[in-house]
């Protein structure tokens, strides 16, 4: 989960897996997506564009978080 900055990119961070979700909270509309680590093996631990995602999505989806009690 990692919000868009002001210069509209996106920290993309190291994973071991095949793919990731990342969910950026701030954006509106589609504020999901998958990305595969084959895409992202140059740019993780490093920003992004919203237009380098956007090339590189394979699935996109909106997605809402709210605050919810487990007790």
């Amino acid at each position: 989960m990692n919000d868009y900055d002001s210069n509209f990119n996106v920290y993309i961070p190291e994973f071991t897996e095949d793919v990731i979700c990342l969910f950026i909270p701030n954006k509106d509309g589609d504020n999901s997506v998958l990305l595969t680590k084959q895409d992202c093996m140059r740019v993780m631990g490093k920003d992004v564009s919203m237009r380098w995602i956007s090339k590189k999505i394979k699935k996109k989806w909106a997605m809402k978080t709210s605050r919810t009690s487990t007790a």
